[in-house]
C-alpha cells in the first residue's frame, strides 16, 4: 500500500492541527487507513476510553473535504485518541509546542536547553553507548561551553552569515556602484588578544569565524592536553 505523503508547501492555508498531522504521517510513513486503524485498535484496548477516528474523518481534517466544509474542526476526544495513536502530544498537535514527544523529562530538556527535540534525542541515545567516540558527544559540548562559549557564536556566525550588498539610500549616487557597496559593507573587528582593530568586507566574515573556530579548537586541545 503506498504510504501517505502532503505536499506542505501546497496546504498553507490549512490549519496548524491539519499541517501537524500531516508531518506526522509522512514522518512516520503511517497511512490515514493506517492510522484510523490504531486508533480502534486503542478504543478496544482502553475499553472505548479513547474513541475511534475514521479514515473519512481524518481525510477531513486534511483535505477539508468532509461535508462539504472547508476544514472540519476536530473534537477534543478525536484529537486526544489521534494524539496518543501516533505517540505524540496534544500541544504539538495543534500548534502550542514544537516538542512532539509526551515525555516530560524530554520536554523539560528542550525548553530549559533550548535544543531541538532531535538534539536531545541524539544527546540521549549516545549517552550511555559503549563507542568512546560516541560517548564523549556530550562530554565534548560540555566542555565547549564551559570552556569557550564564543565557540558555538563562531559557529553560528559561520553557518547562518549571509551577505547581501547593502546600499545607503542617502548615498548621492555618483560614486560608482563598487564604492558604494564598500562603504556601507565594511565590517570592523576587534583582535580580542591584541585589541587591535581591523575592517573586512562583511562578505570575509565566515571565513573569518571559520578561522576563530579552528583555532579555538586547537588552543582547546592543547589545554586538555596539559591537565
Amino acid at each position: 500500500m503506498a504510504k501517505y505523503r502532503v505536499n506542505i508547501e501546497a496546504n498553507q492555508n490549512a490549519p496548524v492541527f491539519a499541517r501537524k498531522l500531516a508531518e506526522k504521517l509522512t514522518e512516520k510513513q503511517m497511512t490515514q487507513a493506517e492510522l484510523a486503524k490504531a486508533t480502534e485498535e486503542l478504543a478496544k484496548a482502553s475499553n472505548n476510553e479513547f474513541v475511534v477516528v475514521s479514515e473519512p474523518t481524518i481525510s477531513g481534517w486534511i483535505s477539508g473535504k468532509e461535508e462539504g466544509a472547508h476544514y472540519p474542526t476536530p473534537t477534543l476526544n478525536k484529537v486526544i485518541s489521534v494524539s496518543k495513536a501516533l505517540g505524540v502530544s496534544i500541544d504539538y498537535l495543534v500548534g502550542v509546542s514544537t516538542v512532539s514527544s509526551t515525555k516530560e523529562n524530554i520536554k523539560a530538556a528542550c525548553k530549559t536547553t533550548g535544543l531541538s527535540e532531535g538534539a536531545v534525542a541524539v544527546l540521549q541515545e549516545h549517552k550511555n553507548k559503549s563507542d568512546k567516540y560516541l560517548f564523549g558527544i556530550a562530554k565534548v559540548i560540555s566542555t565547549l561551553l564551559e570552556g569557550d562559549p564564543k565557540f558555538f557564536l563562531h559557529i553560528a556566525g559561520y553557518l547562518f552569515h549571509k551577505y547581501k550588498p547593502q546600499y545607503h539610500p542617502k548615498l548621492s549616487g555618483k560614486e560608482p556602484d563598487e564604492v558604494k557597496e564598500d562603504v556601507v559593507n565594511n565590517v570592523w573587528l576587534t583582535e580580542e588578544s591584541t585589541g587591535l582593530t581591523q575592517t573586512i568586507h562583511a562578505s570575509e566574515l565566515p571565513a573569518v569565524h571559520l578561522m576563530n573556530v579552528q583555532e579555538r579548537l586547537i588552543s582547546l586541545k592543547e589545554k586538555m592536553r596539559n591537565e
